[in-house]
């Protein structure tokens, strides 16, 4: 897969939530001026401890974000369900401006991601919902393979668990050139 010409792959800082804000409001819907103060707080945590978190952004030749995405240690609450999510190093929130689609940056963004993280770890996981084709495409392509259905993500569900976890092991998968 080609990347597009004329972006930059580069790690957060704190002045992107506002480009941060536009994706999830595209993406999701809802008030800018809302999302833009949840995204800038989740982002001044995040940045607060770059050991357990890395936000990358791309930005066009204009430094619009265009597209982000993040990968975090995440352990569930002790009170959490049996059937949550297991401790450790997760790919997160990736999402791409829908003019910039079907350009490789999702492909490039999860490389840049997993290379982070198979220096941390001999495993990551990622967890989508059922439904969401499009990520299960992308990351079986990077040698996910899913190990538990219908699982808890603390903070995540109101009617109960739709997701699909998913892990790759780095050892079985190490060329991301692919």
């Amino acid at each position: 897969m080609t990347r597009p010409p004329a972006i930059h792959v580069r790690a957060a800082r704190s002045e992107d939530a506002t480009g941060i804000a536009k994706l999830a409001v595209q993406f999701a819907g809802g008030v800018l001026a809302s999302r833009e103060a949840r995204e800038a707080a989740v982002l001044a945590t995040i940045l607060a401890s770059p050991e357990k978190h890395l936000v990358l952004v791309v930005e066009a030749s204009d430094e619009q974000v265009i597209a982000f995405g993040r990968a975090s240690w995440l352990s569930p609450p002790p009170e959490a369900p049996h059937h949550s999510i297991p401790d450790g190093w997760y790919l997160l929130g990736l999402l791409v401006d829908e003019r910039w689609r079907r350009q490789g940056i999702a492909h490039t963004l999860t490389t840049r991601r997993l290379e982070w993280l198979a220096s941390r770890s001999p495993e990551c996981y990622y967890f989508t919902s059922e439904d969401n084709t499009a990520s299960h495409t992308l990351h079986k392509r990077f040698g996910f393979q899913p190990i538990a259905e219908r699982v808890h993500v603390p903070g995540l569900e109101k009617d109960g668990p739709r997701f699909v976890l998913y892990r790759r092991l780095h050892a079985e998968h190490p060329s991301l050139s692919e």
